[in-house]
């Protein structure tokens, strides 16, 4: 598998089907769930308004398992992974955003984010984010990352909903 190949199949998606993101994200964050507490830190689960978009499923849990990898690797013992699930005020977007509490991101590694094969990570091969943002734009919606004003980073991603959404029940979880 080279890098380059896994960025143009992203760009080649198929497969798309109706889903919601819970089942996307639920046992995505089970599976990480041991792995944090073994290293003291928490995932906790904002789990609002959920909606159906038409996208890979396969593709977005490659994408979510990106971010949520990277929070792991730069978080430290007692730090949190908040994960929300929700839409946009217009409706027609669906958010879907993970924040942690990490030391951020480098001033340096913010300008080159988005280019392939960069990093800082030792041993990495510097294509996760560009992968992330890849996906979000084939699905026709975006990705983006930044340092959190006060510690840590927050990734964002925005999906377009079907048009014939209902509103399920708004629940908040903490995984930890």
């Amino acid at each position: 598998f080279q890098a380059e190949d896994g960025i143009r199949d992203v760009e080649r998606s198929r497969g798309l089907g109706d889903v919601y993101k819970r089942q996307i994200l639920e046992p995505l964050l089970a599976q990480w769930d041991k792995s944090f507490r073994l290293k003291r830190m928490k995932i906790i689960k904002r789990i609002g308004i959920d909606s159906r978009c038409k996208v890979n499923a396969e593709k977005l849990r490659f994408a979510f398992h990106q971010i949520i990898k990277n929070s792991y690797e730069e978080m430290i013992a007692g730090g949190t992974l908040t994960v929300t699930l929700g839409l946009f005020k217009d409706r027609k977007a669906a958010l879907i955003k993970f924040e942690d509490t990490s030391r951020g991101l480098a001033q340096s590694a913010i300008e080159n984010l988005y280019k392939p094969f960069n990093t800082t990570k030792t041993g990495h091969v510097g294509i996760g984010l560009v992968i992330a943002k890849t996906i979000a734009r084939v699905h026709g919606g975006d990705f983006t990352i930044a340092n959190r004003k006060q510690r840590g980073t927050v990734a964002e991603f925005s999906l377009p909903v079907a048009e014939d959404e209902g509103e399920p029940k708004v629940e908040a979880k903490d995984a930890g």
